[in-house]
């Protein structure tokens, strides 16, 4: 499989169609989204979510995978 940019890589998408919430609001409580975040660009991967009210939420992840070493 190919990420947005074209390098081998896997692509995670979770949606729901619940309440939704400002994706841009920050808040003082948990640290979920940001640990989440910190994760994934630890593996040099991408992370969106783009959420509204009453329309859903959806993160999608993007991780490249290297390819084997040649032998």
């Amino acid at each position: 499989a190919a990420i947005g940019d074209g390098r081998p890589g896997v692509r995670l998408v979770v949606s729901d169609n619940g309440q939704g919430f400002d994706a841009g609001a920050q808040t003082a409580e948990g640290v979920g989204l940001i640990g989440m975040r910190e994760r994934v660009a630890s593996l040099s991967g991408s992370l969106v979510l783009t959420s509204s009210a009453d329309q859903g939420t959806t993160v999608t992840v993007e991780l490249p995978i290297d390819p084997p070493a040649a032998a």
